[in-house]
């Protein structure tokens, strides 16, 4: 199952939410930021920066990470493709801005394949600063060109499929970065008909743009060999 979801990021090149955590008590929060701030000195990594370098990188285990980031890496079940859930591993699960989801190509949690962060706010930004939230003229400008994205309202509709060569396609570090559009609660612009469904989509359409998707997640992922039979 874990290998499934995997697959699906990686063969279409994409490479739901998560509501952030109502604040109640002001101590917890200063509490999991100064956690954060902890484990991140741990890690070479610029903070609140999700790259190749961390804070999560190839060659990474489940393991790994226990040790590195202690009682802030915790695992768990993640959702995963169309309903499922699968086995992984979650950083600073009580702080809901740093809040990252680690999935693994094996059962044994060896083998790192993504890292997600998705919902509707996160500190974490991605290449050339894009974050959730950004919306399809972010995503041209970092890319530095259009790009497609898949029709909406289906298991795996949103995702961009096609950076066509733009700065994105190719990141330092030599993992994939990906990103998931839909759109926000409270969107009181109209959905027609031609975005939905299994099709693509051009970030330039008119049509889309109207409709104002913004990023729901942002992967930063890795190829897995598959074993050896």
């Amino acid at each position: 199952m874990i290998r499934k979801t995997t697959s699906v990021v990686m063969v279409t090149g994409l490479l739901v939410a998560c509501s952030p955590q109502k604040k109640t008590d002001e101590a917890p929060q200063a509490s999991a930021s100064s956690a954060f701030a902890s484990a991140a000195a741990a890690v070479p990594m610029a903070v609140d920066t999700l790259s190749c370098a961390g804070p999560v990188k190839q060659g990474d285990t489940a393991k790994s990470l226990m040790a590195t980031y202690g009682k802030d890496a915790t695992l768990g079940m993640i959702p995963g493709a169309e309903g499922t859930e699968e086995k992984g591993l979650i950083l600073f699960d009580k702080d809901s801005k740093h809040r990252l989801e680690v999935f693994f190509a094996d059962e044994a949690m060896t083998q790192v394949s993504l890292v997600m962060a998705r919902g509707t706010s996160t500190a974490w930004k991605g290449p050339e600063g894009l974050h959730l939230g950004s919306k399809l003229g972010d995503i041209e400008l970092a890319n530095g060109r259009g790009f497609t994205v898949g029709g909406f309202d289906w298991d795996y509709g949103g995702y961009v499929s096609d950076l066509k060569g733009g700065r994105l396609a190719e990141i330092p570090g030599g993992c994939m970065f990906g990103l998931r559009m839909g759109f926000a609660e409270g969107n009181t612009n109209p959905v027609p008909d031609s975005l939905i469904g299994e099709r693509t989509l051009d970030s330039g359409d008119p049509v889309l743009k109207k409709a104002s998707p913004v990023v729901q997640e942002m992967t930063i992922g890795w190829s897995v060999a598959e074993p050896a039979a």
